[in-house]
């Protein structure tokens, strides 16, 4: 299990289609995108694990 920041591109495209967003874009604009979907999701993406 990784956490968010050690999530590689295709891992974070992953993550995103499960929760029917957008997966296009690079890096950092996924990891913040699946950040904000945690924190919608009341998670904590600091401490959630992959």
């Amino acid at each position: 299990m990784s956490k968010l920041c050690g999530l590689n591109v295709v891992q974070l495209r992953e993550e995103l289609q499960k929760r029917s967003l957008v997966t296009s874009g690079n890096k950092e604009v996924l990891v913040a995108r699946l950040r904000e979907a945690l924190i919608d999701e009341g998670m904590n993406p600091d401490e959630f694990k992959f």
